[in-house]
This record gives structure tokens, sequence and C-alpha cells, in this order.
């Protein structure tokens, strides 16, 4: 086998260098991107959080009664107002098995 002149060496191992200098750098953007994306999303999770603290999340319906951004008493409140004047209904439970 043939061993490498030293300048041929040195040229080798600088084209090595060069191109781990320039992956190194091609690859800090996208971790960059990454990371940006990663504190955003943790932003907006805990603004919406922040938001709706002590609160019941938007989009929340019982019955076809709206509960978003009321408080939990309030929430109560509005159930228990709704279901009381609604008249009793009477449940029957039936065993599959037998039918009684």
């Amino acid at each position: 086998m043939t061993e490498l002149s030293p300048e041929l060496k040195s040229q080798t191992s600088a084209h090595t260098n060069h191109i781990g200098y320039k992956l190194r750098w091609f690859s800090v953007g996208p971790l960059v991107g990454l990371v940006l994306t990663l504190l955003a999303l943790f932003a907006l999770v805990t603004m919406y959080q922040t938001e709706h603290d002590g609160r019941v999340f938007t989009g929340v319906y019982v019955a076809d009664i709206d509960l978003s951004q009321l408080a939990p008493a309030e929430a109560e409140a509005a159930l228990a107002a709704a279901w009381a004047s609604a008249p009793p209904a009477e449940v029957t439970l039936l065993d599959p098995r037998d039918g009684q």
C-alpha cells in the first residue's frame, strides 16, 4: 500500500475539515428554527391556560347551555337554574340479560 504524501494529506484533511465546518453551519438554521417553534408553542399554551385560569374553557356546552368563560360557581348556578325548571324525568334501567 502506498502512503499519501504530506502535502496530499494536509489537502485531504483541510478539505474534510472544511466540509465538517460547512455541515455544522448548515445544521444551525434548522436547529434554531426548531427551538424557536418549540418556544412559541410553549408560550401559546401558557397564554391559553393563563387566560382560562379559574374559568371554564371556551366551547364547553352542557345541555345547550354555554358555559364558556364562566367561573365554576357561575357555571354551577347556570346549570342549577336551567335544570330547576325542567320536569323530573323517570329513568328505567334494564338488565340486558333478562330484560328486568
